[in-house]
């Protein structure tokens, strides 16, 4: 299904937000941290391309109205604007149905809200399309991205991929790929197969993988989904070469000491402009 119709998003109310929203000219707050300052970048992509009013503020400093404040502590109440002023923050809710039709509970984080709030407000824009595949950033690190990813960034990327926005290929098709927290001996035996990856068939591409993960397998503190997600799924965006997974541990490396998130958020918006 496509992002915006994601079953840890229905019950959000989103529509309702986005009414508001675009006829608010809201000022966009958000701490000087990792996640919320992309949840700020992903609904300034759609602003920009709606042709919205807005204003960015990186403070942790409550404004008056109107106003949309993004957290990175869960609640487990709904979102809920106060006067003029929306909070969207990480929300414990139904996060998908499985196969057996039975709802797990999860977290939905700041930015795949934003995502969700950014695709209603202009679902073909250039940069909104550009920046969704960011929306992998929010399951990818608040899950235990060291073991296992977290049932929703699947759904994320499989909504990114039926959308269009990704595809997802194995690491020796990757560009200048990052470890991802992951062994750092699997990746490099992975990416040693680079060199004659194109000329082999799929039933050799499996085996020569296959064989090196098992090889190391004994050493490495990573379970079999996280391998499986670091070595045959990394999603690439359409506009890119690089992993979306590498481009998310760099923008969190970034966000240190004396960092500016501001030049940040701009940097990722002009990134996704082009």
């Amino acid at each position: 299904m496509p992002l915006r119709d994601l079953n840890a998003l229905t019950s959000l109310n989103l529509d309702h937000h986005v009414q508001w929203i675009t006829s608010s000219e809201p000022l966009l707050v958000s701490p000087p941290r990792a996640l919320p300052c992309l949840a700020v970048a992903i609904l300034e992509a759609a602003f920009l391309d709606r042709g919205l009013g807005y204003t960015r503020r990186i403070s942790a400093d409550l404004p008056q109205g109107p106003a949309v404040i993004f957290d990175d502590a869960t609640s487990e109440s709904n979102l809920k604007k106060e006067g003029d002023v929306l909070r969207i923050h990480p929300v414990q809710t139904e996060v998908l149905d499985t196969a057996a039709g039975h709802s797990r509970r999860g977290i939905i984080d700041e930015v795949v809200i934003a995502a969700g709030i950014a695709v209603r407000l202009s679902p073909n824009g250039h940069r909104t399309r550009g920046i969704l595949p960011w929306a992998l950033a929010g399951p990818w690190i608040r899950s235990d991205r060291i073991r296992r990813p977290s049932p929703l960034f699947s759904a994320v990327r499989d909504a990114l991929v039926t959308s269009g926005l990704v595809r997802v290929v194995p690491l020796p098709e990757v560009q200048d790929a990052d470890v991802c927290e992951g062994s750092k001996k699997i990746h490099q035996d992975v990416m040693d197969l680079a060199d004659d990856w194109g000329i082999l068939d799929l039933s050799t591409r499996a085996d020569r993988i296959s064989k090196a993960v098992a090889s190391n397998l004994q050493n490495a503190a990573d379970l079999a989904p996280r391998i499986e997600v670091l070595t045959w799924q990394r999603p690439i965006p359409l506009t890119g070469a690089q992993d979306q997974l590498t481009l998310i541990e760099r923008w969190l490396s970034s966000f240190g000491s004396g960092m500016n998130a501001s030049k940040e958020i701009d940097l990722l918006l002009n990134s996704v402009s082009k």
